[in-house]
């Protein structure tokens, strides 16, 4: 079991993700949290935070403020009522999160991918747009000097395009 006071070695903290699910619910969004489970067939149980360990009865409807384990999507859907693309879901793995869940139920998907973040980052700097710029009026450049027989001027402006497609 997780253990509750070391949350933060599981899950890592974004400042806007607060605000973000505090939008989901002030507009009457339902939201849960699936993770993958390697038993297609196991029923839903409530886990108990008291004692740390899943209780065996029976769950017939999901509640508010409770925690569940296991079961299936199909129980999900027939529990809840939720149909199509009604339902947002966020996974991390493409394939076994997301591919399947748009494919076999019609869900809308979000994607976490830690790794765009840095890209987004630079897309949105100031010198990387500087240096878009910079490529664009270059490669006009290298474009129309080509009209001319002016090698040399050729020579420079490739190599500085070059420089700068580096970034």
């Amino acid at each position: 079991m997780i253990d509750e006071n070391l949350i933060h070695k599981y899950l890592d903290k974004h400042n806007s993700l607060n605000p973000f699910l505090h939008r989901l619910k002030d507009n009457n969004k339902k939201m849960f949290l699936i993770t993958n489970s390697p038993f297609k067939f196991v029923p839903f149980r409530h886990y108990d935070i008291e004692s740390d360990c899943q209780k065996w009865e029976k769950v017939s409807t999901l509640e508010r403020g409770n925690i569940y384990m296991e079961g299936t999507v199909h129980q999900l859907l027939e529990m809840t009522g939720w149909k199509g693309n009604s339902i947002l879901y966020f996974g991390d793995q493409i394939y076994s999160d997301l591919a399947d869940i748009t494919l076999n139920f019609g869900w809308r998907t979000g994607a976490i991918i830690v790794e765009l973040e840095r890209e987004i980052k630079t897309f949105n700097s100031e010198d990387f747009r500087e240096a878009v710029s910079a490529l664009q009026a270059l490669q006009l450049l290298i474009d129309e000097s080509h009209k001319t027989n002016d090698n040399h001027l050729l020579d420079q402006l490739i190599q500085q395009r070059d420089a700068l497609s580096d970034y």
